[in-house]
């Protein structure tokens, strides 16, 4: 499928790029306490300095990291979203825009010891796409941690109708997810389940570099 993954987010509704004037406090407060529960907590916070927020939105992560002490970095799609976050999280330390092609990109930014990433990867287009973030952060930053949040499915990616579908875009087996980690030299620390309010089930995963 080829489509223009930047002109649609840039396109879509504020509210479902986590713009974090848009979100209720009973929201908020769900998506964090399952963000510090699941790709959080099981992390040693002394070997943590620099993170960086994959598809950080309005900064709503953000701005809980850097309350908790880390030195925070962030990388979206959308130039609004970064600009957002960046109001919220006056400290974000560095920023960069997601090109649609991952295979130009150069990250120039600080060494980063961590890489979370939440409710991001089920809008990803492909397992081709997927595969290219993957070889971008095991390759070009290669933190010691990854944390990631998916929802699961039979490795289904959609066709022609991402945009109509783009909030279930790819659904991913536990089994596929520690494969593509396991050749890129990372193993998995921590996994946990839960569902959706709609009862789609997700997977969190923490992966360490293997030394």
């Amino acid at each position: 499928m080829r489509m223009d993954l930047k002109k649609f987010w840039n396109g879509v509704s504020p509210g479902w790029r986590h713009i974090t004037t848009d979100m209720t406090p009973s929201k908020k407060e769900r998506i964090l306490k399952r963000v510090e529960k699941n790709l959080i907590s099981p992390l040693p916070k002394d070997q943590i300095n620099h993170v960086l927020d994959w598809g950080c939105g309005g900064g709503l992560i953000s701005r809980f990291l850097v309350n908790r002490g880390y030195s925070v970095c962030i990388a979206d799609l959308v130039e609004d979203s970064i600009k957002e976050c960046k109001k919220h999280v006056p400290e974000i330390e560095f920023s960069f825009i997601i090109p649609d092609q991952i295979k130009s990109l150069l990250y120039t930014g600080p060494k980063i010891d961590w890489i979370i990433c939440n409710e991001v990867i089920q809008h990803f287009p492909s397992i081709i796409y997927l595969e290219s973030v993957l070889d971008f952060w095991t390759i070009s930053i290669s933190p010691k941690y990854i944390s990631i949040q998916t929802k699961r499915g039979e490795n289904r990616e959609l066709g022609d109708n991402y945009e109509k579908d783009f909030l279930n875009g790819l659904l991913l087996s536990k089994d596929f997810i520690d494969s593509e980690f396991n050749k890129r030299g990372y193993s998995c620390i921590f996994h946990n389940s839960d569902q959706t309010i709609a009862g789609i089930p997700l997977d969190y995963f923490i992966f360490e570099k293997n030394k």
